[in-house]
This record gives structure tokens, C-alpha cells and sequence, in this order.
């Protein structure tokens, strides 16, 4: 499996507090079949800039890398989750916090009904900025949404991700199936924070998907994840990935 959202690098948002967090997130990860995850902290544009964040991830990167066990740990590749601002299809610079080595970049939405020039310029990113986006948990957001609004999204080529939550719990996993199932869902992810509250939690989407549908389609979800980090370049590699 892939992980395609967590919070796993050390002291560098409301992820991870200490390595050693970081350390035991990915060791439950692996125990539960994640082979590769992507770290994705939070990007604010208007609390940080792309040079700052970078170099407070690499810090963060370093510190993961003095405890980290190849064989007991997921691959790591490092993203961002960017919040969405006005002017983010315009901005050459967001191309550094795609996830390394891809055109891949995950976007955080606005917890609000979207306006036709924010559906805009979530399309317009990859027209001019080269970058493919991926809407993060669409869940938080797809009931405030006007109908049609996410399939407009996915037939413009724009991918989604949802986190497994959705498929876990009992008052949502029956929509996140049939979202599935319509392939309105391309990515799944944790969104692991830490390993109480917010913590890993693959397992649980996986047992809810292959329960419930064919298993081709988490096949599809998984065959979509190991294309989009084709060309990535993991910053932490395991034992498990090179299999």
C-alpha cells in the first residue's frame, strides 16, 4: 500500500513532535502493509515561504533520518500539503514543493463552498505551472460543494485524494464506497498526525474496501499511487520498497 498523506516528519507542524513519534508512526505503518508513504507537512503562504519551509523540512528530514529503520519502515518520499490561495496556478515557486522528483503537488481546499474561479484555478495549475494537483481529503469538503462541482474536477484530469477515515467510520465508509466505485477517489491516505488521536490507520481502509468491493479496485488505487511516484525519489529508503 500507499500512504499518500501523513504528517510523519518531525517538529515542523501539528504532526510528529519528536523523532521518535515519527519513528513509531512508521513502524506502524509498515505493520500494517504500507510500503511506501509520503510525508506531506503543512504549507501556509501566507504564514511561510517556499525557501523557509523547504529548509525547515530538510531539518526535519535530518532528524527522521538519525533514527530510521530501513527495515522496519515504509520508503519515505517528502511533499507538502499546500493550502489553496488566490494566485497559486500563477505562482513558480509552488513548483518546489511538489512531491520530490514528480509534477505532483497536494492542495489543501477551502473548507467552503468553492466559487467558480477557485475550481478555476485549481485548473489552470496544470495548464500553467505544469503540476498536476491533488485535491487532499475530499470529504472535509465535497457537501459544501454544488453538485457536479467534483466531476468536473476528475474529467478535467485533476486527481483526489481521500483520507481512510472516510472509509472507516460507519456514517461515512457507504459514500466513500460508491465514490470509489465511480472512481471520484484516486489516492488514499492516513493523514497521520500522531499515534494516538491521528494515528495510522491504512489497515482499517483497506480491510473496509476489500470487504466491501471487487478487489480490483483497491488494485486501481494502488496501481494510480505507484504511477504518480514513478519518477519520485524517496528521502528515506526501506528494505520493503526495493522487494
Amino acid at each position: 500500500m500507499v500512504d499518500f498523506h501523513s504528517h510523519i516528519l518531525p517538529e515542523i507542524d501539528d504532526g510528529a513532535e519528536t523523532p521518535e513519534i515519527s519513528a513509531a508512526m512508521l513502524a506502524e505503518s509498515y505493520n500494517q502493509g504500507v510500503e511506501k508513504i509520503v510525508a506531506t507537512p503543512h504549507f501556509y503562504p501566507g504564514r511561510d515561504t517556499p525557501q523557509r519551509f523547504l529548509a525547515r523540512r530538510e531539518k526535519a528530514i535530518e532528524k527522521l533520518q538519525e533514527i530510521y529503520d530501513p527495515i522496519r519502515s515504509p520508503a519515505v518520499y517528502a511533499g507538502a500539503e499546500v493550502a489553496f490561495f488566490t494566485g497559486l496556478s500563477r505562482s513558480e515557486a509552488m513548483t518546489e514543493l511538489c512531491v520530490v522528483g514528480t509534477r505532483y503537488m497536494l492542495i489543501e481546499m477551502p473548507a467552503s463552498r468553492w466559487s467558480d474561479k477557485t475550481v478555476e484555478e485549481i485548473l489552470s495549475i496544470e495548464n500553467n505551472l505544469s503540476i498536476k494537483p491533488i485535491v487532499a481529503h475530499i470529504e472535509r469538503y465535497i457537501f459544501l460543494q454544488e453538485k457536479g462541482t467534483l466531476e468536473h474536477l476528475v474529467n478535467s484530469g485533476v486527481l483526489i485524494q481521500s483520507n481512510a477515515d472516510f472509509f472507516c467510520a460507519f456514517r461515512s465508509r457507504r459514500k466513500a464506497i460508491r465514490m470509489l466505485e465511480q472512481e471520484k477517489i484516486h489516492l488514499i491516505g492516513s493523514d497521520c498526525h500522531n499515534m494516538t488521536t491521528r494515528a495510522p490507520n491504512m489497515a482499517k481502509a483497506d480491510e473496509s474496501i476489500s470487504s466491501r468491493l471487487n478487489p480490483f479496485c483497491m488494485e486501481r488505487i494502488i496501481g494510480i499511487s505507484e504511477k504518480v511516484l514513478e519518477r519520485a525519489r524517496p528521502i528515506l529508503k526501506s528494505v520493503v520498497s526495493d522487494k
